[in-house]
């Protein structure tokens, strides 16, 4: 959908005289006017005027002024009640103007139409923007003001700038302007219609801080920024436009000074700074103000002044008067809120500051801000502070302020006078204390005497009573030592029989990972049990055959144990997204094959993947069929094991670990293998086996060959690869 806008243009040189009188009594209609329906508005307008023609048409105008108002255009009572009756507009659509004839109209608005054209001789394709004045508009000053966004749109060569082509004058007189055509929405519609994150809002705003910054740096302020002016394309392209309102910061021209158009202040109100409302100098600020208000809108889908009063002035008194919510406190959903909380929140705030020289002093900076906070690093934008906030609440509220202070004066002068009183009486109450406590002092000595020989009588009494009780204690520990031999009679066979049982369970214990540890912790426990039982005395005709047993046992798994080497071998990686739960290293058990790599899991419920691979040189396979194999053994596999490969290709561009994790529980040593294509732009090639959940795998004697293209593949890639790679942590 194409959006052009343009703001309602009336005709401040015509302004005829109105009374003060008069001007209420026009108010006070128009007021009443909007509350009633909007079908019986007009009849019932007619039957308050009484006849009154001049006065009826003076309340219509503002009713006119109202309604357009409400879609964000803004402009004086007085510039309407001074604006002259519309001339019949001619027709443009499907007429030729210049070297160019338009096809249909694309939107209106208060100065000009702007009509969808291509070149009449067709001898290029591309489709313009024909932006024509409206001729009920035509003024000197608005001539003036036309002419003007022509030369601003010229001299402006910016990628995200729609661009001037043509200009020139209809047969009827009216100025035109040819512009490029933008086939792309207002920015709100764009990202809301693709529910763009956070952070792509932010860039895409910062694009327009780049064209608007532009604009600066060539003496031109927008003053009318909004999203139905910054166009987005379908391709994400930025595109700012209408520069129908701009002002030209030109030491020689007049318009450095502030707005002061009798009747007129061209604005759109909702995207409006205070001074722009109230009148005040326009600078770079203005267009900071209004982009930080669009800022507002992307993060958090509302206007920073959300009032229900249909009313402009009620939105002009929040614009100049009250401070909108923190972006994350308008936020739509919780998680929007955390984003927004914190620096963005900061730094929209600045923007929107009532005082230009609060805000930031330059677009550049306000869209550096933004780049910070997407890089993650320190924000210059600084909040408000707590004596800030107090200094302009105090300014708001001076009479307010001045009352509560003599009321707190009040206040402290008579807490002062209690303050004095309550001391007097605490004086005369500590000495009546003190007098008690002497009183109470002689009595307590006395009956603290008294007390103290009653204690010596009882303490004989309970002395004797210790004496018996001593004596059945003794009696009672007789009878618990016997009880206790008994029990430790009961638990020293316990722990033989324990022992025994681990002991046999040495001869079942499977080869499984980690079973040579369990192996060897069993055989020292039951060891050490044993040695324990015949240092209390226990004796058994099987104690000393069961200790020696042990014994040789705790030999035995030490010796196995000298055959294995923990860590990663000699020219292998190892890779693991749970490392603490995997053992790698070469296992020399198997005389036969020498020492052989091995991963296996060091708890029993180990989870995810593990593997060993080493990293070969690609250049003899690229282009090539290749066969991976190698010799593997595994050792109860709960999940899956196997041979594994990966390629990558420039720009990062993985193909992934392609796996043939096909081997389950326990296997003999059998040679598995793997083939598949090397492509041509291969930049690494890593081969090795892998171990998916508990279990055990050995690999040896790995072989690399290239085979021919006969050799049917196990591994076909796709066309668009995608990375299939199993997430690990590289030790």
């Amino acid at each position: 959908m194409e959006t052009y806008s343009d703001l309602p243009v009336v005709n401040p040189g015509a302004e005829r005289d109105v009374t003060s009188q008069q001007f209420s009594q026009i108010r006070g209609l128009f007021e009443a006017a909007l509350d009633q329906p909007l079908a019986e508005r007009h009849e019932w307008l007619r039957e308050e005027c009484r006849g009154d023609a001049q006065l009826l048409e003076a309340v219509e105008r503002l009713l006119a002024a109202d309604a357009l108002a409400e879609g964000g255009l803004t402009f004086s009572p007085h510039g309407i009640l001074s604006a002259s009756p519309p001339e019949a507009a001619p027709v443009f659509a499907s007429r030729r103007i210049g070297q160019y004839t338009t096809l249909r109209e694309l939107g209106r608005g208060g100065m000009g139409v702007v009509y969808l054209a291509e070149r009449a001789d067709h001898v290029f394709s591309t489709p313009v923007a024909i932006k024509i004045l409206r001729p009920e508009t035509r003024d000197t000053g608005l001539l003036r003001r036309f002419d003007q966004e022509r030369e601003i749109v010229a001299r402006l060569d910016h990628a995200h700038i729609a661009r001037l082509l043509d200009g020139g004058t209809t047969e009827e007189g009216l100025p035109y302007a040819v512009i490029e055509y933008v086939d792309g929405q207002p920015i709100d519609v764009y990202c809301d219609e693709r529910r763009t994150t956070i952070a792509d809002r932010v860039a895409l705003l910062r694009t327009v801080c780049g064209a608007v910054q532009y604009a600066h740096q060539n003496l031109v302020i927008h003053r009318d920024l909004k999203p139905s002016n910054i166009l987005v394309t379908s391709a994400g392209v930025v595109k700012l436009l209408d520069f129908g309102i701009a002002k030209v910061l030109d030491s020689g021209s007049d318009e450095t000074l502030p707005d002061q158009t009798v009747g007129l202040r061209p604005l759109t109100l909702r995207y409006a700074s205070p001074e722009q409302i109230t009148g005040g100098r326009i600078s770079t600020s203005t267009d900071v103000y209004s982009l930080g208000v669009i800022l507002y809108e992307l993060l958090t889908g509302r206007h920073p002044y959300v009032t229900e009063e249909r009313h402009p002035h009620h939105l002009i008194r929040a614009v100049c008067e009250e401070t909108p919510l923190a972006p994350s406190q308008a936020a739509r959903t919780a998680s929007e809120q955390r984003l927004l909380r914190g620096e963005l929140d900061t730094i929209v705030m600045m923007a929107l500051r009532k005082e230009p020289d609060r805000r930031y002093s330059s677009v550049d900076k306000f869209s550096e801000d933004l780049r910070r906070h997407l890089s993650g690093l320190p924000v210059l934008a600084q909040a408000d502070s707590a004596m800030y906030r107090a200094r302009k609440f105090v300014g708001r509220h001076r009479a307010g302020v001045a009352a509560v202070g003599m009321i707190l004066l009040s206040l402290a002068g008579a807490v002062a006078a209690t303050t004095r009183q309550a001391r007097i009486a605490d004086g005369e109450r500590n000495r009546a204390e003190e007098q008690a406590a002497q009183a109470r002092l002689q009595t307590e000595r006395a009956e603290r005497q008294t007390r103290e020989a009653e204690r010596y009588r009882r303490q004989a009494e309970r002395d004797a009573e210790f004496a018996n009780t001593q004596l059945r204690i003794a009696d009672e520990r007789s009878r618990e030592a016997a009880l206790e031999r008994e029990k430790a009679d009961r638990r020293a066979r316990s722990v033989q029989a324990i022992t025994s049982s681990l002991l046999e369970l040495e001869a079942r214990l499977p080869d499984v990972p980690g079973g040579n540890e369990a192996g060897r912790r069993a055989a020292g426990e039951a060891e050490r049990g044993l040695l324990a039982l015949r240092s209390e005395g226990f004796d058994a005709l099987s104690l000393s055959r069961e200790t020696a047993a042990a014994s040789e046992l705790v030999k035995r798994y030490e010796a196995r144990q000298a055959n294995i080497t923990v860590g990663t071998p000699p020219g292998w990686r190892f890779e693991s997204e749970q490392p603490d739960q995997y053992e790698h290293g070469l296992d020399r058990t198997f005389s036969a094959k020498g020492a052989v790599a091995y991963v296996k899991n060091r708890t029993v419920a180990a989870e995810g993947t593990a593997a060993l691979v080493q990293e070969l040189n690609v250049s003899p396979y690229i282009g090539k069929r290749v066969r991976v194999s190698a010799l593997l053994r595994s050792n109860a596999i709960d999940q899956s094991g196997g041979l594994l490969f990966r390629i990558e290709h420039p720009g990062a561009l993985r193909l992934g670990n392609r796996r043939n994790l096909a081997m389950h529980g326990t296997n003999e040593w059998s040679r598995r293998s793997l083939v598949f294509d090397v492509g041509d732009s291969a930049t690494s090639l890593t081969i090795g086996f892998a171990l998916s959940g508990p279990g055990a795998i050995w690999a040896d004697n790995f072989s690399v060959e290239v085979v021919d293209a006969s050799v049917p593949l196990t591994h076909i890639f796709p066309s668009a690869p995608v990375d299939t790679d199993f997430d690990v942590r590289k030790q």
